[in-house]
């Protein structure tokens, strides 16, 4: 492994810690504000400017302060470099391709059964997708749809609640059957976890299966089949 230099200290190191941009978790952090470190150094100064140096109590409050200014800083730093990265993500898709996209959530989260049809998870966005991806991409009708939802009764939300809660994001009626969950889960998943089920689903399933291989370069697919 080439030896790189590290962009915030400049030392040169092996490249084995995270990207391989910095020697140490330190200088990762420190580098969203290496540009306006004398901005920060200015502002943190001018606060401290002719002040006594407080005792006890008083001083605890102001290294909270200068903590909070420059936790702010690093915090809005991230933020900023974070929406560039999802902003650079956006642009290089071009070409939206629902039927690719669905069979790869399905390989992800779907149950790996020859003749059953079934997608499960807990995020309302992807189930939206994915019903999506079933109605548009592979024509199925709602009434060859069954969505079960499957939640704790220690949760805050009454069943009521998290069956109303699917049935109004799919348009879907929801069966929904619960248990006693442990403490660790309670609140965990609000509104549990969504089943979708397709009626006489083999066809659909392997058909999935067969773009998964094509796309995956898969060759021997015997569980499929």
């Amino acid at each position: 492994m080439e030896d790189s230099s590290c962009e915030t200290c400049l030392a040169i190191h092996l490249g084995t810690y995270g990207s391989g941009r910095f020697c140490s978790s330190k200088c990762a952090r420190g580098f969203s504000t290496k540009a306006k470190r004398k901005e920060i150094n200015k502002t943190v100064s001018e606060k401290l400017r002719g002040t006594k140096q407080p005792p006890g109590k008083e001083r605890s409050k102001l290294q909270q302060e200068v903590t909070r200014v420059l936790t702010s800083d690093i915090r809005q730093k991230a933020l900023e470099y974070r929406k560039q990265c999802r902003e650079i993500g956006a642009s290089r898709v071009s070409n939206f391709d629902l039927f690719v996209v669905g069979c790869m959530l399905y390989w992800g989260e779907g149950t790996k059964n020859r003749s059953e049809f079934i997608f499960s998870n807990s995020d309302p966005q992807m189930i939206s997708l994915y019903l999506r991806f079933l109605r548009e991409s592979m024509k199925i009708q709602d009434s060859e749809i069954e969505l079960e939802v499957r939640g704790y009764l220690n949760c805050s939300k009454s069943p009521q609640e998290v069956e109303e809660f699917w049935s109004s994001l799919s348009g879907i009626s929801v069966v929904g059957t619960y248990e006693l969950g442990t403490e660790r889960k309670r609140d965990k998943l609000l509104y549990g976890t969504a089943h979708v089920f397709v009626k006489r689903g083999q066809k659909y399933v392997q058909q999935v299966y067969g773009a998964i291989e094509k796309i995956a370069g898969i060759k021997d697919s015997r569980k499929w089949t």
